[in-house]
């Protein structure tokens, strides 16, 4: 279940290369009252992060010119945002290698609704709870 003050807010940035996908995962998450945010290619998702970054990145490995592996390495270069990839390879090597790459939570598609709020909600709240630590530094 999603709590208002877990949700309130935060910005989660979609990169998918298919809209289909993209629009399902917009208004579930819109529905639950995140701001959702779009691209379809890795190099967007990145002109994104760097100008307005969200709170949690969800990410598609599949996606021609910059891949999401490329992606999330760029990302990794200067972020700790949390990142999960959504992806129909089920292959248990390509999920440990995306893992160690970086990603913080790999689901495959099709994605359950209840796996990924809860991957979501718990990446944010985390998230959430190491920037309350750092300041109080």
């Amino acid at each position: 279940m999603t709590t208002l003050a877990s949700s309130l807010k935060s910005k989660i940035l979609i990169i998918d290369d298919d809209p289909t996908a993209t629009e399902l995962l917009e208004v579930l998450l819109a529905s639950s009252d995140y701001h959702v945010i779009t691209t379809y290619s890795g190099e967007k998702g990145l002109e994104i992060i760097h100008q307005n970054p969200p709170d949690l990145i969800i990410l598609d490995l599949l996606m021609p010119g910059m891949d999401g592996w490329q992606t999330c390495l760029e990302i990794r270069k200067f972020s700790n945002i949390p990142i999960i990839i959504i992806s129909v390879i089920t292959s248990p090597e390509i999920i440990a290698k995306t893992l160690n790459l970086g990603a913080d939570e790999y689901l495959t598609k099709p994605v359950s609704v209840s796996m990924l709020t809860a991957c979501v909600e718990n990446l944010i709240r985390r998230a959430n709870t190491e920037k309350i630590m750092r300041t109080k530094r």
